[in-house]
């Protein structure tokens, strides 16, 4: 299932009608740059749940991939030693690399996150009604 909607996401990202350029108005390109970075914290801890062990590199190289976009490692390596220090991502040190899972913590968050589907799908209507109902 979360390969589907990752090809899903990916074919969107990568189809050249969803990207118009336009010189006066905000891009959809530009949207979605501004919530991957708002919500990356809890992008990363979704990754690390499907994919444990993934080193800071792993995870640069994956989300670019997948959201088409240029994150850098500072950004990256920033919100994962930042949720270290919170307790909800925990790093091992193997040979000259450093693998990054879900603490206990992690976890916690995302089951919450999952939990509030509906109330953040209500929310994001009421903040963009003319998205989702034009």
């Amino acid at each position: 299932m979360q390969n589907v909607i990752w090809q899903k996401c990916q074919s969107e990202l990568m189809n050249p009608q969803n990207h118009p350029e336009s010189d006066d108005s905000l891009t959809v390109q530009e949207i979605k740059v501004r919530i991957v970075k708002e919500f990356l914290d809890l992008i990363i801890l979704i990754e690390l749940r499907n994919d444990e062990g993934l080193s800071g590199y792993d995870l640069v190289v994956t989300l670019n991939q997948k959201f088409a976009l240029a994150l850098s490692p500072g950004t990256v390596y920033a919100a994962l030693y930042a949720m270290e220090r919170k307790g909800f991502v925990k790093s091992e040190k193997v040979a000259k690399k450093t693998s990054f899972s879900l603490a206990p913590k992690g976890q916690k968050r995302i089951e919450k996150f999952k939990e509030s589907r509906e109330d953040l799908t209500a929310f994001m209507e009421c903040i963009f009604p003319i998205v989702f109902h034009p």
